[in-house]
C-alpha cells in the first residue's frame, strides 16, 4: 500500500529517492501526523495512535527516544493547521512500512530550522537515513523564511555524521548535552540535492 493511499488523517508531503554505493535506490515519504496522533503517541496510547493515523506504526516509534519526540512536539503547542510542516512525521516506504520518524525541533527561529530524524534499527545501513535528510531539506526549501538548516549530532554518533555527509553541512560549534556532547552542523536552506523529490 502506497503512503498516498493512507487516510487523510496523515498528510504525505515529500518523497525522497537516494542512490548510494552501499545500497539500492531508497524511496521515503514523510507523512505528517495529526496532532491527535502525536498526542496519543506522547501518552503511550498505541491503539488510539494506530486507529487515528491508519499507518502500521512499529514499536520503534512508541518507545524511548521517539516518546521524547512526541512529548516535545505536544509541549510546543503548535497550531497544527498553520504550522503542519513543523510537526513530526513518520518515514514510510512505498510498501507502507514505517521505517522511522523525522521532523524539526519546532518552528524556525530567526531564519533557522533544526532537523531531527531516526531510523528503526531494523532498517539502518540501507540508505534510508540519507533519503530522510534529503526530504527534510526539500521541505525546508519550501519555507521562504528559512535561510539556514541545523543538525545537532552526538559526538560519538559516527553513523549520523555519515548520514548528513555530502549534504553540505559544516561544523559551527559544539555544546554539552545530557549524557555527552553534540556537534552543531549548519548549511544553507537549499534543496536537498537528492536525485528526485516529488510531492505526493
Amino acid at each position: 500500500m502506497h503512503p498516498a493511499a493512507h487516510r487523510s488523517s496523515a498528510r504525505a508531503t515529500q518523497r525522497s529517492l537516494v542512490q548510494t554505493d552501499q545500497a539500492p535506490l531508497c524511496v521515503v515519504t514523510l507523512v505528517h501526523l495529526r496532532i491527535e496522533t502525536i498526542q496519543a503517541l506522547a501518552d503511550g496510547d498505541a491503539p488510539s495512535a494506530l486507529r487515528d493515523c491508519g499507518l502500521p506504526l512499529s514499536e520503534f516509534v512508541m518507545v524511548d527516544r521517539a516518546l521524547w519526540v512526541w512529548q516535545l512536539t505536544v509541549a510546543a503547542d503548535l497550531d497544527a493547521a498553520a504550522q503542519a510542516r513543523w510537526l513530526a512525521c513518520a518515514a514510510v516506504t512505498p510498501e507502507g512500512t514505517v521505517i522511522g520518524h523525522a521532523g524539526f525541533h519546532g518552528p524556525p527561529r530567526e531564519g533557522m530550522a533544526e532537523i531531527g530524524y531516526s531510523v528503526d534499527p531494523a532498517w539502518r545501513r540501507r540508505g534510508y537515513g540519507r533519503a530522510i535528510v534529503g526530504a527534510l531539506l526539500d521541505e525546508v526549501h519550501l519555507a521562504p523564511d528559512v535561510h539556514r538548516v541545523r543538525a545537532s549530532i552526538n559526538t560519538t554518533n559516527t553513523a549520523s555524521f555519515a548520514t548528513v555527509g555530502g549534504f553540505g553541512f559544516v561544523q559551527v560549534g559544539e555544546r554539552a548535552v545530557e549524557g555527552g556532547r553534540e556537534t552543531i552542523l549548519e548549511r544553507t536552506a537549499t534543496t536537498g540535492g537528492i536525485r528526485q523529490t516529488t510531492t505526493c
